[in-house]
């Protein structure tokens, strides 16, 4: 199941490439980054859906054994066996128990979420339109069944495959189809966490009027939520990383990241709070306020070893920015440490994502029937490029630091390993 977006980017590093990663392609690769400074800004946007917005299956829904079974070849990683099954499935509850019977709607939901997994958005576009045209005696909105359990999350998955494929105005009408929804229902959670998705939307842009949203939206939550809800830390800590990100209120934006750390402290909401403390790290390192910033890091490490684990990516990439504030600090005997620890855990983190690889294809090599097709999991592949940037941003710092000191032959060696992973231009 696709849950929530975590964004992640890289101002001054981050280049066009032909990947098929739409979602970097398509969503982060924009034009119009500010930068005040001669620091690499850095931000991480995340958006938010309560559980009203996210389908989860159950035992429930295991209403008949080919569901069964198309959850054992996708547990496997084969994706055209369960497309397989689910087409098959589909076809027989359509003609026993009809059109618009909640199994039927339940086959269609597995096929939006599989194509998306597999990474065909039109696919997954064209089912979802099906689930809704079900719910929907009319294309009028207001004779839908805004009631249906299917109705708010069929929405975020063409929310979400909008957002993919860079088109922000279905977007936006995406968003305001799901207003109406939750202003019918009185559901000010709903509205809230859907205006908060599209200041993000925005953000990403660097648009102007994503400020305005954000200022809403903190009246709103004051007004409506109750100060333990965890989309106010979402939402003061996504406007610092707006503010932080375009340069225009550094004092504003320290102030938000202090209160969002303080709630999500109260919160216990762990996840949140590493984003927070890694956004606010990288806040002060920008600032010059490196004191300040390292027992700010050193915490979103400890926090990030608890949630994570500590070889995990995002405790790498906290680290690396602790290396450039020992290498602008000129403790450049820590500032290696940093880096050397945060380079071997990207290193693991890429040979393990190779071995699964590996592992899910001997898996899958003696199903003669079916052609496997490895999936192209959208919160993996957004991992494994993230850990590409960043990877490739920390062997050129790393490798310019060496050259500084006259270790030209490591420094080379590093430069042309950072080449190979597409994360920089050269000046």
């Amino acid at each position: 199941m696709i849950s929530s977006l975590i964004l992640k980017f890289n101002k001054t590093n981050l280049i066009k490439n032909n990947t098929t990663n739409f979602f970097l392609d398509n969503v982060l690769n924009k034009n119009g980054y500010n930068n005040n400074n001669n620091n690499n800004r850095f931000a991480s946007y995340k958006s938010f859906q309560t559980l009203k917005t996210d389908y989860k299956f159950s035992e429930e829904d295991e209403v008949f054994e080919e569901i069964k079974d198309f959850k054992k070849y996708e547990d496997r990683g084969n994706y055209s066996a369960a497309k397989s099954i689910l087409n098959r499935s589909l076809s027989m509850v359509e003609s026993t128990v009809g059109n618009k019977h909640p199994i039927t709607l339940n086959v269609l939901f597995r096929m939006v979420n599989l194509e998306l997994i597999i990474g065909d958005l039109s696919s997954a576009e064209r089912y979802a339109n099906q689930i809704l045209s079900r719910l929907n005696n009319n294309t009028n909105l207001s004779n839908i069944d805004i009631d249906s359990q299917y109705l708010i999350p069929t929405l975020n998955y063409l929310l979400i495959c909008s957002q993919y494929q860079g088109d922000n105005e279905k977007c936006f009408k995406i968003i305001d189809q799901i207003n109406e929804i939750s202003k019918k229902k009185n559901d000010w959670e709903l509205l809230i966490s859907n205006l908060l998705n599209k200041a993000i939307i925005l953000s990403l842009d660097c648009n102007e009027s994503a400020d305005q949203i954000y200022k809403e939206l903190i009246e709103l939550s004051n007004e409506n939520l109750n100060e333990s809800n965890k989309l106010n830390e979402s939402i003061l800590s996504n406007y610092a990383c707006y503010l932080h990100s375009n340069g225009n209120n550094d004092e504003l934006a320290e102030q938000l990241y202090i209160k969002a750390i303080k709630l999500a402290e109260s919160n216990k909401n762990d996840i949140e709070l590493v984003n927070i403390l890694s956004n606010y790290g990288e806040f002060l390192f920008d600032s010059d306020q490196f004191d300040k910033a390292e027992p700010i890091l050193n915490n979103a490490i400890a926090k990030s070893e608890l949630v994570y684990g500590r070889y995990n990516p995002k405790v790498g990439t906290i680290l690396y920015i602790l290396g450039k504030i020992n290498r602008d600090k000129r403790n450049l005997a820590f500032a290696e440490g940093f880096f050397s620890k945060c380079i071997t855990i990207f290193e693991d983190y890429k040979n393990q994502t190779k071995r699964k690889e590996h592992e899910r294809q001997l898996l899958n090599q003696n199903d003669t029937n079916y052609h496997y097709q490895p999936g192209k999991r959208e919160r993996e592949l957004r991992i494994n490029k993230e850990v590409d940037i960043d990877f490739g941003n920390v062997l050129w710092d790393y490798a310019q630091m060496l050259r500084d000191n006259g270790r030209l032959k490591e420094a080379e060696n590093l430069e042309q390993r950072a080449r190979k992973l597409n994360s920089f231009e050269d000046d």
